[in-house]
C-alpha cells in the first residue's frame, strides 16, 4: 500500500500536540483485593492453567509537529497464574518497529505488579524500572523485555504500557484479538477516530460481542478553535474460551475472534480528499493491466510459438493434459508465493524456474494460445487465511491459479507440484473461494479440486498356531492426496528409505517382499505391498483373540474438545476402505464376533460401515469410512465427534475363536 506523509495535510493548520481523550473504565491499575483470587474459572475451562482476567486497549489519535498523526494505544492486562507450567507468563516481550524519529514506534509507561495472597492478605511486588531492557532483533525491529518479580503458582500479574505508532509507518490501528491461548474473562477495545479518517471495521471470529457501541462526539482541537467530529467505538467479549489450534482448520486467524481496521479515506480541511477505497472492478483492472500479468497472456509471440505443438492435438482434454504434463516436467517452483509473477517471463523461460503465480500464468498463456478457454484466479492460500468478499483488498490474496473450461467441465489448475495429476490442487490451494477474472471482469468462484484422499488396504492372512503368529500379505492402493503422501515420502527418502521406514514402523514384525508400483505414474493409484509375520500373544493352540484391524485402525478420536464454534475443514473428500480375509485354523469356530454396524452422518455427510462374518472357514472384516464433505459446519461437530467415537470403539473390538473339543 502506498505510504502517505500525513504532515503535509496540516500545512494550513497550526496547532500543538493533542490527545483525543477517552474515558477509562474498568479495574484501576495497582488496585486488587483478596476476592480477585477466589474465582475457580470452571465456567471457562475444566482445568485452567492460567486465565486472562482483563485485557483492555484504549486507542486514540494524537498529533505532533515532528511525527504528524499517530495512533497512541494504552494496554492494561491482568493474568491469574494457576499452575507452575504458566510461570513464564511473568516474562514479557513487546516487539516494536525502530524506524527513524518520524516513523518509528515508541513504547513508554511500562509498569508491572505481581500480587500474591498470603494469609488472606494481598502482597504487592512492584517491578523496578531497571528490569526493562531493549534487545535488537534486526535493522528494523527491536523488543522491550521485562520480568515481573515474585511470580509463583497462584500469583496475579498486572502490567500496562503505551505504544505510539505513526501513520507514516502504518495507516491502520493494530488488530485487536479477543481470544488468546488462555481463557479470557473480559477483553475490551476502546478507540476514538477523528472525522478526518474513515476506516472499514472488519469483525472476525465466532464469539458474540458483549459490547458493541458507537457514538458521534465533538472534539475541540486546542490552539486552533476547530471543532472535529469523532466516532467513539467500544467493543468487548466476555468469557472467551482459550483458542486451541484444533485439527482440520485453515489457519487460526480465520477463526479467532478479532477486529481489524482498513483505512478508506482521509479528508483534512483545505486538502484534497485522499481515497484508499477501491472496488472489485478496479482491483480486476489493476491486475489485468499490470506488466506482471500482461507478459504471460496469449498474445505474446513466445507463447504462440510454444503453443504450436499443442494446437495439433484435436481433443481439448488431451491438449490440456499435454500442456499440464509439459509444465510440471519442464518448470520448477522456487517456493515463492504471491499474486504477482515476481519477474520477467524471459527469465522464467530461460531458468525453467519461477514463483507459483509465474508458472501458473505461463500455463494460462499456453492454454489460451492453444485455443483453450482459461482464466486467472487469485486466491489466498490456506495458511494465509480466507478472503472477505465484502472488502476488495488485494493484499489479502497471495496466489494465482488457473481455471480451465473443457466442454461442460471446469477445472482449477496449479502446475507447481509434479506429483499431482491435472485438476488436483495442492493442499495449500484448497481455499473456500477465489476471484476469477474473465476478459477484465471478475467474479467469485468456489474452489474445487478433483482429488480426494482415497485409500484401500487389503490383507489376506492365516494363523501359524505353532509360532503364535499371524502371517499374510498386505496391499495398499492409494489415490489422490493419499497417493501424494506416498509419492512425497518416496521422493524424499527413495524406495529403499521408504522400505526402511515401514520396517522400522513395524519393528516387531517380519516384513518381506516389499514392492512399490505406479509411483511415477501420477494418473494411477500408488501401490505398496509386502508380506508379514506378526507374533501375537492372543494366538494360542486352543483359543485365539485377535483385533482384525491389523492395519488401518483408528485408535484415537482426532476431536478432543467438547464443543467447537467454527467449521471442520478437511480440505477434501475422504475415503478409507479396509478389508481383511483370514483363514481359520482347522477345527476352530467363531465364539465372539463384533457386531456389524452402518452409521450415517446427517444430510448425506458421510458413513461408516463395519461388517464382520465367518463363511466357509474364512473370516471377513470390512471397514469403510467415507466423508462426503470437505467442510462441515460447526453445528455438525458433536455429530462428527460421536461418529469418530463409534469408529474408535468398533476398531478396538476383538474376535474370539475357539477350538472344537
Amino acid at each position: 500500500m502506498k505510504k502517505t506523509t500525513f504532515g503535509l495535510f496540516l500545512a494550513c493548520l497550526v496547532f500543538g500536540a493533542q490527545v483525543i481523550a477517552q474515558k477509562n473504565t474498568g479495574p484501576k491499575f495497582g488496585s486488587l483485593s483478596a476476592k480477585d483470587f477466589q474465582d475457580t474459572y470452571k465456567d471457562l475451562d475444566d482445568d485452567p492453567h492460567a486465565v486472562v482476567l482483563y485485557d483492555k486497549g484504549n486507542s486514540e489519535f494524537i498529533y505532533s509537529s515532528n511525527r504528524s498523526f499517530e495512533i497512541q494505544s494504552t494496554y492494561h492486562v491482568r493474568i491469574h497464574i494457576l499452575k507452575k507450567s504458566e510461570l513464564g507468563r511473568g516474562n514479557l516481550t513487546i516487539r516494536y518497529y525502530k524506524g527513524i524519529n518520524a516513523t518509528g514506534e515508541r513504547i513508554s509507561g511500562i509498569k508491572a505488579i505481581t500480587y500474591n495472597l498470603e494469609n488472606g492478605k494481598v502482597i504487592k511486588s512492584e517491578m523496578s524500572r531497571k528490569a526493562v531492557f531493549d534487545e535488537e532483533i534486526d535493522e528494523d525491529y527491536a523488543e522491550k523485555k521485562f520480568s515481573l518479580p515474585d511470580v509463583k503458582e497462584g500469583s496475579i500479574i498486572e502490567y500496562t504500557y503505551t505504544k505510539r505508532a505513526t501513520l507514516n509507518h502504518s495507516l491502520n490501528p493494530s488488530n485487536w484479538y479477543f481470544q488468546s491461548d488462555l481463557p479470557v474473562r473480559w477483553s475490551e477495545l476502546n478507540i476514538e477516530i477523528p472525522g478526518y479518517f474513515y476506516y472499514q471495521i472488519i469483525m472476525g471470529g465466532y464469539l458474540p460481542l458483549a459490547l458493541n457501541e458507537q457514538k458521534t462526539v465533538n472534539t475541540t482541537i486546542p490552539g486552533t478553535g476547530l471543532q472535529v467530529k469523532a466516532l467513539q467505538y467500544k467493543f468487548a467479549v466476555a468469557n472467551a474460551p482459550a483458542f486451541k489450534n484444533e485439527p482440520f482448520i485453515t489457519t487460526a486467524n480465520d477463526y479467532i475472534s478479532k477486529i481489524e481496521f482498513e483505512l478508506s479515506s482521509v479528508d483534512i480541511p483545505g486538502q484534497p480528499l485522499k481515497n484508499y477505497n477501491t472496488t472489485w472492478d478496479e482491483l480486476d483492472q489493476t491486475l489485468m493491466k499490470s506488466d506482471y500479468w500482461i507478459q504471460y497472456l496469449s498474445g505474446k509471440a513466445d507463447l504462440q510459438e510454444m503453443a504450436e505443438p499443442f494446437k495439433k492435438i484435436e481433443d481439448e482434454k488431451e491438449r490440456a493434459l499435454a500442456i499440464y504434463d509439459y509444465m510440471i516436467a519442464t518448470y520448477q517452483w522456487n517456493d515463492y508465493v504471491g499474486v504477482w509473477s515476481g519477474g520477467k517471463i524471459k527469465d522464467v523461460l530461460n531458468e525453467k524456474k519461477g514463483t507459483a503465480s509465474a508458472l501458473n500464468l505461463l500455463a494460462l498463456g499456453l492454454f489460451q494460445a492453444s485455443g483453450l478457454e482459461a482464466h486467472p484466479v487469485i486466491i489466498s492460500t490456506r495458511r494465509n487465511g480466507r478472503i472477505n468478499t465484502i472488502y476488495p483488498l488485494l493484499d489479502r490474496f497471495n496466489y494465482t491459479i488457473v481455471s480451465l473450461r473443457i466442454g461442460i467441465d471446469k477445472l482449477f489448475i496449479d502446475v507447481t507440484d509434479p506429483l499431482l495429476p491435472m485438476g488436483t490442487l495442492p493442499n495449500r490451494c484448497l481455499s473456500a473461494q477465489g476471484r476469477e477474472i474473465k476478459r477484465g471482469k471478475g467474479e467469485f468462484v468456489d474452489i474445487k479440486t478433483k482429488g480426494k484422499f482415497s485409500e484401500l488396504e487389503e490383507v489376506e492372512a492365516s494363523f501359524d498356531l505353532e509360532n503364535a503368529s499371524l502371517i499374510g500379505n498386505y496391499k495398499n492402493s492409494s489415490d489422490g492426496y493419499a497417493a501424494k503422501r506416498i509419492r512425497d515420502n518416496v521422493k524424499e527418502l527413495g524406495e529403499d528409505g521408504y522400505h526402511e521406514g515401514i520396517t522400522k514402523y513395524f519393528a516387531d514384525w517380519e516384513i518381506d517382499n516389499f514392492r512399490l508400483e505406479s509411483i511415477q505414474n501420477i494418473y494411477s493409484p500408488a501401490i505398496n505391498s509386502f508380506s508379514f509375520v506378526k507374533e501375537d500373544g492372543g494366538i494360542m493352540e486352543d483359543m485365539i483373540y485377535l483385533n482384525p484391524m491389523v492395519f488401518g485402525q483408528i485408535s484415537e478420536n482426532p476431536f478432543k474438545s467438547k464443543t467447537r464454534d467454527f467449521p471442520i475443514d478437511f480440505a477434501h473428500l475422504t475415503t478409507h476402505n479396509y478389508r481383511i480375509y483370514v483363514e481359520l485354523p482347522e477345527g476352530f469356530n467363531a465364539e465372539e464376533l463384533p457386531e456389524s454396524i452402518h452409521l450415517k452422518l446427517p444430510n448425506n455427510g458421510g458413513r461408516f460401515i463395519y461388517n464382520c462374518a465367518v463363511n466357509g472357514g474364512k473370516l471377513t472384516v470390512i471397514s469403510n469410512i467415507t466423508l462426503k464433505k470437505a467442510v462441515y459446519p460447526a453445528n455438525d461437530y458433536v455429530l462428527l465427534k460421536e461418529f469418530y467415537d463409534r469408529i474408535v470403539s468398533k476398531h478396538a473390538e476383538q474376535i474370539v475363536l475357539s477350538k472344537n473339543e
